[in-house]
């Protein structure tokens, strides 16, 4: 458990609780907070994008390749093959950019395995020369260059302010996530699961930038002095800037100029749907000429364009004032992630509060009996006097654990897999398959996939693939990595489409569920179950070839049966705690129950049921196409599942990503108590303003790696007692454990406190505050209260924009900034009007993804090491990686 900061803030009740705002002024004190204020010339906040290989498309490396200013390119000194690679990814780099030239270093990698080595540094230092790069050899392991490769690329690139956008790019196997880490965090990591994408903040200074590259660019490509520590939006330098061609990079002010609610330039509705799109997956951007960058005086001039009038286009220069609440650091945050750490086990029952049902613990004042021994103790919450414990029900630290039926007895016990199966191999993963006419549709694949392809194997290669062809070659992967990861997992093939067919493991000839069924909800229900006893599934290891085979063999055609399809998946595994129902569509459901125009409520009752059977429900929706994902969502959101709405190519990747996201519990109930003189309420739901409490009990569910819980923390009266040092907090889970066991965890902790605003704002966990933003904001945004929510996002930009003062939380701010364009892009499209079809589809995920965002999206670098080192993987998954090429059919 973590909290917003270190002190929780009582408002002091002479300190006015709201702030006068210009909201003119406020847009561009944002522009200049995101363009980090003045530059010093030397203090650079790096965005690394961790790249995980060229085969398979991510839309996250593709906008790191057009938008990055910076590029490492990494190979292994052991490998000479890499070194190839590398020479081709440089060359493929300039195609993209369209340029003679990217700032760019070659490292040479492993300089360690001296004995093993392949390429002399020779040989290095001549491909470098050959394409205009400098050269290192470096050691993740050692930490030889490491630093000097991120300097020495950083002062080649021209400067537009403090922020670079830099990418680590390499063959598989070269090391770019050892380096990047070794970076990052000062940690060598050895087997990194070279699947994982991933990306860092870490603020740094580099002495000896340059002058030449200090110098900014104007419109027309020419550089223009500016004095270093010269802040651009003097009056001068702002009355001196014209407005650009739009870009679709204007998002910045674009996007905060019409969160505060401006309108927005009125040309912007003629920009191409390609743009849109770019507009909406770009990140903060700054580049050399070759690219559509956005510098502080654009921005400014932008902003300028936002405050036109919409009908006159004139400039409204009034000051707006209006008042905005001061928002503090009073939200907590529970991982559920915690479920898996091993703690202290207790030895009897949880001695609880006969007042308030608070849990003993290390807090609690003990009082000893007459034999010196402890005989009672005083509730931390209530005061209240109990009795009846021993010294060993006192907790000695935060956490501590009681099992309350072990394994053996319990009645929710997760054997479903079989006797003598291991947490790893319960339950059963079915892949859903849409295979209505729809998946026969075309799409083209991404210039940069295409670009690597014909680079690659020195000629060009197919320009369209059918979703379908996308849809089973990730099925077929993802066999491929069950098969090696768990071999014992029990896998499930179900496609729908004018009706539904069971194929299970393969190996018999599938069975349709047609006609009247599809109506029936019970009937699906029951007709999976009798699928189930039917049907014996083998383990992957011994039907991954029949499962490939059936997979290769789909068609597409027909309507979409989604809600039967669902129903009979549900009751196939209804028996079968810890399964997955990973679910693949790219059509809103139109036959039988589930029927998106008339029974839109299936989709919370299917999700009620599976979360009641410890199942877990994912959605994968292929963008493009109306998924009704609004209605659909529910059953992920209910069950505890995650969703998505991506390009088809991206398939192979967010199949995996619900894998790696695995159920680290089930049956999960969370009470989260505070000191009653405090309030306590979700940030992920809409709130009864008459029902405020210092106990809150939320029925979880299914719990995963991501699960993550934030929580407003308020004042209750303004009588608490100002001399209160500090204030307890509990959380009491219960869950049902991997093995069945059925537990409880408690963790207490206690919060000091503070009058000083001051105090509270220096001492913030950005990372923390910036989440339990982002889900109240998205949570205020789903149910409407659209203007609500934007003003809440900016009033916590306004307390982090003061608090962040360190390192790291300079770090957490600027990701907060960039993780929160996309969310404040939604908040202002919609005062547009109501958004339909794809586009609603869109902004829902959006939203939703938000409101289920994890902490470990807002950390710095080096607070990464937890996630870091749980990303360590078996060496024969990274080479099933490594071997794998992207190889669409070729052109006939």
């Amino acid at each position: 458990m973590q909290f917003g900061s270190e002190f929780v803030y009582l408002r002091d009740h002479s300190e006015e609780s709201e702030e006068s705002v210009d909201e003119a002024e406020e847009a561009r004190a944002f522009s200049k907070r995101r363009h980090s204020g003045r530059d010093d010339g030397k203090t650079c906040m790096l965005d690394i994008l961790d790249t995980a290989g060229q085969e398979e498309f991510s839309a996250m490396r593709d906008q790191y390749m057009r938008t990055g200013n910076a590029f490492i390119l990494i190979f292994d000194v052991t490998s000479r093959g890499s070194l190839d690679q590398a020479g081709s990814i440089y060359e493929w780099l300039l195609r993209i950019k369209g340029a003679d030239h990217v700032p760019a270093v070659l490292c040479g990698n492993k300089v360690d395995l001296s004995a093993a080595r392949e390429v002399t540094a020779e040989e290095g230092r001549q491909v470098a020369q050959q394409h205009g790069l400098s050269y290192l050899e470096t050691s993740a392991k050692t930490g030889q260059n490491v630093e000097e490769a991120f300097h020495d690329v950083i002062r080649q690139t021209p400067r537009d302010g403090k922020n670079y956008k830099l990418a680590m790019l390499g063959a598989g196997g070269v090391g770019k996530s050892s380096l990047c880490v070794r970076f990052v965090q000062g940690d060598f990591v050895e087997d990194y699961d070279p699947t994982i994408e991933d990306s860092y903040r870490k603020l740094i200074t580099v002495d000896g930038i340059p002058q030449d590259k200090l110098q900014k660019k104007d419109g027309k490509g020419k550089k223009k002095k500016k004095a270093v520590g010269m802040s651009s939006s003097t009056p001068a330098v702002r009355a001196k800037t014209k407005s650009k061609k739009k870009t679709s990079s204007s998002g910045a002010l674009g996007l905060f100029g019409r969160l505060l609610g401006r309108s927005a330039d009125k040309n912007s509705s003629d920009s191409s749907d390609e743009e849109q799109q770019q507009e909406q997956t770009m990140g903060n951007e700054h580049s050399d000429s070759s690219d559509s960058s956005i510098s502080e005086e654009e921005e400014q001039q932008q902003l300028a364009n936002s405050l036109a009038d919409p009908e006159s286009g004139a400039v409204n220069r009034q000051k707006k004032i209006v008042k905005r609440k001061k928002a503090d650091g009073n939200v907590a945050l529970l991982s559920l992630s915690c479920l898996e750490d091993e703690t202290t086990v207790m030895p009897r029952a949880p001695p609880s509060c006969a007042e308030c049902n608070a849990v003993l613990s290390h807090l609690s004042k003990i009082i000893n009996g007459e034999d010196g021994q402890p005989g009672g103790w005083h509730c931390h919450f209530c005061n209240t006097r109990n009795d009846g414990i021993e010294e060993k029900d006192i907790p000695t630290e935060g956490t501590a654990e009681y099992v309350l039926a072990p394994a053996d007895t319990c009645t929710n016990d997760l054997s479903g897999a079989g006797s003598g199966a291991s947490p790893e191999t319960q339950g059963v993963v079915v892949l859903c398959v849409d295979v209505s006419g729809s998946m026969g549709v075309t799409t083209k694949v991404p210039q940069l996939q295409a670009e690597w392809k014909a680079m690659r194997d020195k000629k060009a290669g197919k320009e369209y693939v059918t979703r379908l062809e996308c849809m089973t070659a990730a099925i077929a992967r993802h066999l491929e990595r069950l098969e090696l990861d768990t071999p014992n997992r029990q896998v499930a093939i179900v496609t729908f489409q004018s009706h539904v067919q069971l194929f299970g493991d393969g190996r018999y000839p599938p069975t349709d569920v047609t006609g009247d069924t599809l109506n029936s909800y019970d009937g699906l229900i029951s007709a999976g179950r009798d699928l189930a006893e039917k049907f014996e599934l083998q383990p992957i290891k011994d039907s991954l070839g029949t499962l490939k085979e059936k997979v290769s063999q789909l068609s597409a055609g027909g309507t979409t049966a989604l809600g039967p399809a669902l129903a009979v998946c549900a009751g196939v595994v209804a028996d079968k705690p810890r399964s997955e129902i990973i679910l693949c569509t790219d059509g809103a459901a139109n036959v039988g129950v589930g029927d998106v125009r008339k029974d839109p409520g299936f989709y919370k009752k299917i999700g009620d049921f599976a979360r009641s059977h410890k199942i877990v429900i994912s959605i994968i929706g292929i963008e493009g196409e109306n998924v009704a994902l609004e209605q659909v969502s529910a059953a992920a959101a209910t069950s505890g599942g995650t969703v998505n709405i991506l390009h088809p190519l991206e398939l192979v990747r967010q199949i995996r990503q619900i894998a790696q996201n695995n159920l680290v519990a089930t049956d999960v109930r969370v009470t989260l108590m505070v000191h009653p003189a405090l309030v306590v309420e979700r940030n992920d739901e809409e709130r009864n303003d008459g029902e405020v409490s210092h106990r809150i009990e939320v029925d979880v569910g299914n719990a995963t790696k991501s699960t993550d819980m934030t929580f407003t923390i308020r004042q209750r009266a303004s009588n608490i007692d100002p001399n209160m040092a500090a204030f307890p907090a509990q959380a009491q889970i219960s869950f049902t454990r991997k093995d069945g066991a059925r537990c409880l965890r408690v963790i207490t902790m206690e919060t000091k406190a503070t009058q000083n605003r001051e105090e509270m704002e220096k001492n913030l966990n950005v990372a923390v505050t910036g989440l339990a933003a982002v889900q109240r904001t998205s949570a205020l945004a789903e149910g409407g209260k659209n203007d609500h929510a934007k003003t809440h996002l900016q009033n916590v930009e306004r307390l982090l924009a003061r608090g962040s003062v360190g390192t790291s939380q300079k770090e957490e701010h600027f990701i907060f900034l960039e993780e929160n364009r996309e969310l404040a892009k939604e908040l202002s499209e919609q005062r547009r009007g109501p958004q339909t079809g794809a586009s609603a589809d869109q902004r829902f995920k959006n939203l939703y993804k938000k409101k289920h965002a994890s902490v470990e999206q807002f950390l710095g670098g080096k607070k990464k090491g937890k996630a870091v080192k749980g990303r360590i993987t078996d060496k024969k998954l990274n080479q099933q990686y490594y071997d794998y090429e992207y190889q669409p059919e070729e052109e006939e």
